[in-house]
């Protein structure tokens, strides 16, 4: 392995791990926060950047029509920067843009360069390592009385705002490691064994994390895992089918069960154990949280998540053909509640929710319609490579590709409920499952050409 790609895998890692890095590390200037992430972002796509150029007419420049899309929708929200009141904050919102642009851009020009299992490794580790955070943070609060970056005491939130942004966050592997360990060798126990692990790790936390988020992302994740295995043809017939998953599923299950049960008696069951009587009358437990979040409708955010909603699309039909750029949401929002903004500061209080209504109230109708023909022919594409894989009997890469655009439609599902989609680790996830789909296409193009001569 050349020393460039052991510097593109630890951006790569660095990239993903700190993406969701919310309240931790992060330099506030202006009013704006400046993360961690960024540096990885800035010098993967430098080096990167490097590896394309390196290789500029050894390969063709891989640029898709969803890309193009991509782009269109960028260009007009730095158009409408002008019309976003605080004009500093409209840049810096439309720069952000336009690196995560240039991430995708990056990582589907060097598919032809990066091993995609070692992709696909760290990017699951990365879920894994925050997963694992999210339990420590409630094993600390219950059972030490610590709290360990928490945003509302007894509730994990790992290094994101609050649980549904942790969830959020996490949506999109839940049926990429699921699906994947199904359908690993089940012969070779001890290179499984991560897989499966990760398997219990990221469901017990989800479990455990509090936010009625996590029953939408088990319903959509059930009905994605149906639609996958009725899009398999079982040409073994189904006897032989079930029997060579079996035995991954039984691992998959004790997995979830063992390290479900563990999280459950530390934080749920030992603290009663060692604090009795009073004492434990006194404290935050676990039984008393999730009551007090089922009683409480403020605590579901419903209300003041609608609210806000309404809020925006004001702003949008306000501004229906020249939108307030993205940056410009927020202090339109601040206006319409009589607040002059003068600083990045002064809006923070007014962002936008629901990322659909933010597209719509900062890129304008049209702007909003490119955006959505972004996502409608990354979905297509990714559906057409899909039904290649699997008349190729590529059935491990069909599980990947089908997990990954299924794990974005999870998570664009569930910022409905969250603002702004310029979130490092959505991008990672559009740039992961863009470089696969490269990947894959590729493969085919190549089994094609091999069959036909």
């Amino acid at each position: 392995m050349k020393a460039v790609e052991y510097v593109l895998y630890f951006l790569m890692l660095g990239l993903f791990t700190f993406a969701p890095f919310d309240i931790a590390l992060n330099l506030n200037i202006l009013g704006f926060n400046f993360r961690m992430v960024g540096l990885f972002l800035l010098s993967f796509i430098l080096v990167g950047g490097y590896v394309i150029l390196r290789n500029f007419g050894k390969t063709v420049l891989v640029f898709p029509l969803w890309l193009v899309f991509l782009v269109g929708a960028v260009l007009i929200n730095t158009v409408f920067v002008f019309n976003s009141i605080l004009i500093l904050r409209g840049v810096m919102y439309a720069l952000w843009f336009w690196l995560f642009v240039l991430l995708v851009f990056v990582f589907l020009n060097l598919s032809r360069s990066l091993d995609v299992n070692i992709v696909l490794k760290l990017y699951i580790l990365s879920f894994v390592i925050h997963a694992l955070f999210g339990i420590v943070q409630q094993v600390g609060f219950y059972l030490f009385g610590i709290n360990i970056f928490m945003a509302q005491p007894g509730r994990m939130n790992g290094f994101t705002y609050e649980p549904s942004y942790f969830v959020t966050y996490l949506s999109p592997v839940v049926i990429l490691i699921l699906l994947y360990s199904l359908f690993l060798d089940p012969k070779d126990l001890k290179r499984n064994l991560p897989y499966y692990l990760s398997v219990g790790i990221i469901a017990s936390a989800l479990f455990f994390s509090t936010s009625k988020l996590v029953l939408i992302v088990l319903v959509l994740v059930l009905l994605f895992i149906v639609l996958f295995f009725a899009l398999i043809p079982f040409k073994g017939g189904i006897k032989s089918f079930v029997l060579q998953i079996g035995r991954n599923m039984v691992m998959v299950v004790v997995s979830f069960v063992v390290i479900f049960g563990i999280t459950g008696f530390l934080i749920g069951t030992l603290p009663y154990y060692l604090y009795q009587g009073s004492q434990i009358d006194d404290r935050i437990t676990l039984e008393k949280k999730i009551s007090e979040i089922s009683e409480s409708r403020e605590e579901t955010s419903f209300g003041p998540r609608l609210e806000e909603f309404k809020k925006t699309m004001k702003v949008a039909i306000e501004n229906p053909i020249v939108g307030t750029s993205l940056g410009g949401v927020a202090p339109h929002k601040a206006v319409r509640a009589g607040v002059s903004p003068r600083n990045n500061q002064d809006v923070k209080p007014f962002e936008g929710m629901c990322v659909y209504a933010e597209l719509l109230a900062g890129l304008g109708i049209f702007g909003f319609l490119i955006m959505a023909l972004f996502g409608l022919f990354l979905v297509y594409d990714c559906v057409r490579v899909s039904i290649s894989l699997i008349r190729r009997d590529m059935l491990r890469e069909y599980v990947v590709l089908f997990a990954l655009i299924s794990g974005l439609i999870i998570e664009m599902a569930l910022l409905a409920f969250n603002q702004n989609i310029l979130r490092f680790y959505l991008w990672n996830h559009v740039a992961v499952t863009g470089f696969f789909l490269e990947v894959y296409r590729f493969q085919i193009s190549q089994n094609s050409v091999n069959v036909d001569s």
